[in-house]
């Protein structure tokens, strides 16, 4: 999952999770923070705080603005951005411990983001198609 996805998640997630006051204090506090940091990166473009808005009260028609908003400031390229989603979506799965956040970097750039457990992962170096061969 590209780490803007991640973001889109976590959001979604928290929000239906804080509606609901099914989530301890941790996870609430998460949420808060993650809010706050897209918040702030999104006041760079005029009105895309409402998108945000909008998308925590009905994710479903909101997503792909949000997305273009948030691609729009290079929110994925924002470590603490990214770190902060993927605390959330780990508080929300009731516990970081056993979880596994993979992160990718290249030329200080986040290229790929995975978090969960039994997840597969494939990387290649190189030039593309170099390397598709599994190996045994």
């Amino acid at each position: 999952m590209d780490p803007i996805s991640v973001v889109i998640a976590a959001l979604a997630a928290g929000a239906a999770a804080a509606a609901s006051s099914a989530v301890g204090q941790a996870a609430t506090d998460a949420y808060q923070a993650l809010r706050g940091l897209v918040r702030r990166r999104l006041r760079q473009r005029p009105g895309s705080e409402v998108i945000l808005d909008r998308y925590e009260e009905n994710p479903e028609p909101w997503t792909e603005a949000l997305r273009a908003e948030l691609a729009a400031v290079n929110a994925g390229e924002d470590r603490d951005l990214v770190s902060a989603a993927e605390l959330l979506v780990g508080q929300l799965q009731g516990s970081r411990e056993g979880s596994v956040i993979f992160r990718t970097y290249f030329n200080d750039k986040v290229e790929g983001v995975v978090v969960g457990n039994q997840n597969q992962v494939r990387m290649h170096f190189g030039p593309a198609g170099a390397g598709d061969e599994p190996r045994a």
